[in-house]
């Protein structure tokens, strides 16, 4: 019988610690501790030798903003049109990191190495936690003419 009341506390013993821990997660969990999206970073990416990413905003009340540098080789630009996936319309522009005061884009010129914002405010699709999205940038060197388009990521937390 000794054996046998032995074991049974053991058992037990263990059992209640087994408990604290599953309680402890569960907890964590609850609270979003856990939670993947809290732990991945945040980027904005353009591709190299054209537009240059600066920083990035998203929210469910103003939209997606993101700021960029024009990089294209120290020459001109004319940023023609802006799309992102997730939102509505095309994006508006205002030229300059301290300007907020944005406008319809209809064929902006950003100087070289000017930095300019793009924002989309009516977003339907955005989602409160984590946004994944890939604006697609279209713009003409007023050097060359050739007109491109560069797509970018954005990976930022929506609030």
């Amino acid at each position: 019988m000794k054996k046998g009341q032995a074991a049974m506390e053991f058992l037990m013993t263990y059992g209640w610690a087994i408990l604290v821990v599953i309680a402890a997660i569960a907890a964590l969990a609850y609270f979003g501790v856990l939670n993947p999206q809290n732990w991945l970073p945040e980027k904005c990416e353009f591709p190299p030798n054209g537009l240059t990413c600066l920083g990035k905003t998203a929210s469910l009340t103003n939209g997606v903003t993101i700021s960029l540098r024009n990089s294209v080789s120290g020459m001109p630009i004319t940023v023609s049109d802006a799309t992102l996936a997730e939102c509505t319309g095309s994006a508006e522009i205002a030229v300059g990191l301290s300007s907020n005061t944005f406008a319809a884009i209809a064929n902006t010129t950003v100087p070289a190495n000017e930095a300019f914002k793009l924002q989309w405010d009516t977003c339907p699709g955005l989602v409160a936690g984590r946004y994944d999205g890939a604006p697609v940038i279209t713009y003409t060197s007023q050097v060359d003419g050739l007109t491109k388009s560069d797509t970018g990521s954005i990976k930022a937390k929506v609030a």
